[in-house]
């Protein structure tokens, strides 16, 4: 343990498990909640095999990564090689990268996108509306 002189706390090594983008565990918590999560499993394309990854299991670490400030998709190393947040929100299988590439093509020219717009999309903005006090803006 290092003794502060100035600040009342101490610093010391750990065992446990932790992660540098804790903020994004109340996102996940959000989608959840909200109800993203029961939107794309139920308005997204089921995977063409049974090994295959699920709609969610694609879309979670993607805004994931967006929320937290990725820009590309090879930026979801850093979710995937983040252990503190995979335990946190109970992400076990994630895809590559190359994957999630080759899954949002798929779903670009396929029912994906029509699932992402009508089931999922407009389907969460009418339930914000909903929950909005205001009614009409000037």
């Amino acid at each position: 343990m290092i003794k502060q002189k100035l600040l009342p706390f101490k610093i010391g090594l750990s065992k446990e498990v932790i992660t540098p983008r804790s903020g994004l565990i109340l996102y996940s918590e959000f989608l959840r909640v909200f109800g993203i999560k029961n939107l794309v499993e139920t308005y997204m394309p089921e995977p063409g095999s049974n090994r295959g990854y699920n709609a969610w299991q694609y879309i979670e670490p993607i805004l994931l990564m967006l929320h937290g400030g990725g820009r590309h998709i090879e930026e979801l190393r850093e979710i995937i090689e983040d252990e503190g947040l995979r335990k946190l929100t109970e992400m076990n299988k994630i895809p590559s990268p190359s994957t999630v590439g080759d899954w949002m093509r798929r779903q670009g020219n396929g029912e994906g996108l029509r699932g992402i717009k009508v089931g999922v999309i407009d389907r969460a903005n009418r339930k914000a509306l909903k929950l909005d006090d205001i009614k009409n803006t000037p």
